[in-house]
């Protein structure tokens, strides 16, 4: 199982919420291929807005 979850609510997404929500997709894909499973999600503001998980 996956989860993920976020929140899209603050000065981060203002101006491109579509770039922002992108961009965090890349990143945890990447911390997924370097074999991390779970963590925090950070925005571009540095943030803590969500976590993910792979079980």
């Amino acid at each position: 199982m996956f989860t993920l979850e976020f929140k899209t609510g603050n000065a981060a997404f203002k101006d491109g919420e579509s770039f922002e929500v992108c961009r965090i997709l890349k990143e945890v894909s990447r911390k997924i291929d370097d074999g991390i499973i779970e963590g925090s999600i950070f925005d571009i503001n540095g943030n803590k807005i969500g976590k993910f998980k792979l079980t």
